[in-house]
C-alpha cells in the first residue's frame, strides 16, 4: 500500500472533551500516525498491548476506578523485557507528541486574538497592551522609556535534571511542530499534504525509535553544548522579536520610536557553577566561555551573510 493511499482514507476528528477542535484534531492525528508506526515496526499483537493500557488507564483516571488501575498493573507486570520497552517507548513518544500539539495551541490561540486586536484593543498582556496603557494614564515619553530602563530580567540557564532530553529529541520535535502547522494552512494541495503527512510519519517513526534517555551520565561540556541548542534557537529567534514589538508600540501610541536598553539578558550556570559539582573546574568554565563566544560569533556572522545577500543596491 502506497503512503498515498493510506492517508486518503485517513479521517481524523475531534474527540477530546474541554479542548479545541483544533489541538484535539492534533492530538488524534499524532496518536493515529503513532500508533500505525508501532503496528509496522512492533507488530499488531504489540500495539494492541499498548492501546488496550491506554484505554484503561484513561477509564480509570475517568471514573477514578481502583480495580482498573489494578488491571493495568497486573497487565505490565505480565509483560516480557521486549514488551515493557515498546510500552515505555510508545507513550513517552505519545507524550512529547501531545506537549508539542499544546505549544501549537497557545501559539494558534495568540495568533488569533493579534489578529481580533487593533490600537484601541491591543491583545490582553501584550507588549502593545502595556505600552498603550503607559499613554492612556498620559506618562510622556522619555517616563515612559525611563521605566524601561529600570527593567533588568536576567533568565538563567541550567542544566536541570528534569530536562533531559536529547538534541536528537528536541530536533524532531521541532520538526513534527512544524509539520503540524503546515499542515493547518487550507489552501494545502491533495499532493502537498500527503507530501507533510508523509514526512510527519516518519519523524514519528523517528521518534519512536530514538533512545529518550542517554546511554551515559552527561558531562559538564554536553550540558554545555546542550543549553546552547535553546540560545541558538528560540531565544536567538525571540530577542529580536520582543525589541520590534516595543518599536512597533511605541511607533503607534508616541509616535517615535526610541532607542531602548537592554532590558533582558540571558546568563547560565552551565559550565561555571561552584555549588558542590566537583566536574566543573576551571579548565571546564574556560571551555564553557569558549563554546559560548563561538556561538556568537557564528551566529552574527550568519546574520551579517544574509545581510550582505539582502542589500543587493549597486
Amino acid at each position: 500500500m502506497s503512503f498515498r493511499s493510506r492517508w486518503q482514507g485517513l479521517q481524523i476528528d475531534a474527540e477530546g472533551e474541554g479542548i479545541s477542535v483544533d489541538l484535539s484534531k492534533d492530538v488524534n492525528l499524532v496518536g493515529t500516525l503513532l500508533g500505525q508506526s508501532i503496528k509496522t515496526m512492533a507488530g499488531e499483537d504489540q500495539f494492541e498491548k499498548v492501546e488496550t493500557s491506554r484505554k484503561l488507564c484513561k477509564q480509570a483516571y475517568l471514573e477514578d476506578d481502583e480495580s482498573l488501575r489494578r488491571e493495568v498493573i497486573n497487565m505490565i507486570k505480565n509483560l516480557d523485557e521486549n514488551g515493557i520497552d515498546w510500552l515505555l517507548r510508545s507513550f513517552t513518544s505519545f507524550f512529547h507528541l501531545v506537549n508539542k500539539a499544546e505549544q501549537i495551541e497557545i501559539i494558534r490561540i495568540n495568533r488569533q486574538r493579534e489578529r481580533q486586536s487593533h490600537s484601541e484593543q491591543p491583545r490582553t498582556e501584550s507588549i502593545m497592551d502595556a505600552v498603550s496603557e503607559y499613554h492612556r494614564q498620559g506618562i510622556k515619553l522619555e517616563d515612559a522609556v525611563g521605566l524601561l530602563e529600570r527593567l533588568d530580567i536576567q533568565p538563567t540557564l541550567t542544566a536541570h535534571p528534569t530536562e533531559a532530553r536529547r538534541r536528537s529529541i528536541l530536533h524532531l520535535q521541532e520538526n513534527i511542530a512544524d509539520l503540524l502547522s503546515n499542515l493547518a494552512y487550507t489552501d494545502l494541495t491533495p499532493d502537498e499534504r500527503d507530501t507533510l503527512m508523509t514526512s510527519l510519519y516518519h519523524k514519528i517513526s523517528i521518534m519512536l525509535t530514538t533512545d529518550d534517555v542517554r546511554p551515559s551520565r552527561l558531562t559538564v561540556e554536553d550540558e554545555v553544548r546542550n543549553s546552547l541548542y535553546f540560545l541558538r534557537s528560540s531565544i536567538w529567534k525571540t530577542i529580536p522579536r520582543l525589541y520590534r514589538d516595543f518599536r512597533n508600540a511605541f511607533d503607534i501610541y508616541y509616535g517615535e520610536i526610541p532607542e531602548f536598553p537592554g532590558i533582558l539578558k540571558y546568563r547560565t550556570w552551565i559550565g561555571g557553577d561552584r555549588d558542590g559539582n566537583p566536574y566543573v573546574t576551571a579548565d571546564v568554565t574556560r571551555l564553557a566561555q569558549k563554546y559560548h563566544r563561538r556561538t556568537a560569533f557564528e551566529l552574527y556572522e550568519a546574520e551579517l551573510d544574509a545581510l550582505w545577500r539582502e542589500f543587493s543596491i549597486s
